[in-house]
């Protein structure tokens, strides 16, 4: 992380006079700032117990504000102990992710750039199926049945699938709902071929583990029946998120607003602090009607710059 030395003006020294000697005044000014003290990286001016003194130089400003993480930057105050006995006595600040800090007698209290309440993290809510994982039901599901995809859509039941996945009827009924004229088949066929193509989809599991080693908060959610667990078993993908919103278990389905409303309040997050990775369209429109921030996918590469530019990727750029 950089670091920056402020040297304080010379008038420090000039009003030591009015004190027994220059260690006497940097006691004072030290117990001071520590435990009042902070940096106001928007207006560029330290401030101590709520009084603006000395304006930051504006080459060091500017390093605050232009660094990678900007937006979540920090500046915490504090006293280089070197310094004590220096003619010109030195303000460490060292910049930091997320947010600007200083020091109260009780403890320290975040300050945002340019705000005075905290801000919390924003978070990563991931769709699963053709975002994170491969979806089979668009090329292995019709091999199976031996029909293209048209057909497949014209002769299966417009409702079953919808209702395995809002958890309203049990694997064995999907089974026996799936066509519409009710005709029969190898159901345990149909889930082994399905789980054999559960897979990464190309530079996303890489993707995953960069934004953990960020430190990013992620969770899911999925249009997806119980066989959510079967994609579980096979890659894991709770290393990187949480399984927490999954429709099966809600009893909603996205785009519906309720869903998204329903995952806000169990997050206690505002709709400006949650980020949507899905790649439906109509997903994302849903979440961006609920004020949410939304990317809509299509593939790694894209998926990471969008990221990065939304500050959730600090680490250097990777080229295909």
């Amino acid at each position: 992380e950089p670091r920056v030395v402020i040297r304080m003006q010379e008038r420090w020294r000039r009003n030591a006079r009015l004190f027994p000697s220059n260690i006497a005044l940097s006691i004072v000014l030290v117990v001071f700032l520590c435990c009042a003290g902070g940096v106001n990286c928007w207006t560029g001016r330290i401030e101590v117990g709520g009084l603006s003194l000395f304006p930051l130089p504006r080459t060091t400003l500017n390093k605050l504000r232009e660094s990678p993480r900007t937006k979540h930057a920090t500046a915490f105050l504090s006293v280089c102990p070197s310094s004590l006995f220096n003619r010109q006595r030195q303000l460490a600040v060292a910049v930091k992710p997320k947010g600007v800090w200083s020091r109260s007698k009780s403890a320290l209290h975040h300050i945002s750039m340019g705000q005075q309440e905290p801000e919390k993290q924003p978070t990563l809510i991931w769709d699963v199926m053709s975002t994170l994982v491969y979806d089979p039901f668009f090329v292995e599901v019709p091999e199976f049945f031996g029909m293209p995809l048209k057909q497949l859509y014209k002769e299966k039941d417009p409702d079953a699938w919808t209702d395995f996945e809002k958890g309203l009827c049990s694997e064995e009924d999907l089974f026996k709902r799936f066509f519409r004229d009710g005709r029969e088949f190898d159901g345990e066929g149909l889930l082994q071929k399905v789980n054999d193509r559960y897979e990464w989809l190309p530079g996303m599991e890489e993707l995953m583990t960069e934004l953990c080693a960020e430190g990013r908060n992620m969770h899911i959610l999925s249009n997806y029946p119980v066989w959510w667990n079967n994609i579980e078993g096979k890659l894991q993908l709770s290393r990187f998120a949480k399984w927490s919103f999954v429709s099966c278990d809600m009893g909603l389905r996205k785009p519906d607003p309720a869903i998204f409303k329903s995952v806000q309040a169990s997050l206690a997050l505002d709709s400006a602090q949650c980020l949507l990775v899905d790649d439906s369209a109509a997903n994302v429109d849903g979440a961006r009607a609920q004020g949410w921030d939304a990317i809509l996918f299509t593939d790694a590469q894209d998926c990471r710059e969008q990221l990065r530019q939304r500050g959730f990727l600090c680490g250097p750029i990777q080229t295909a």
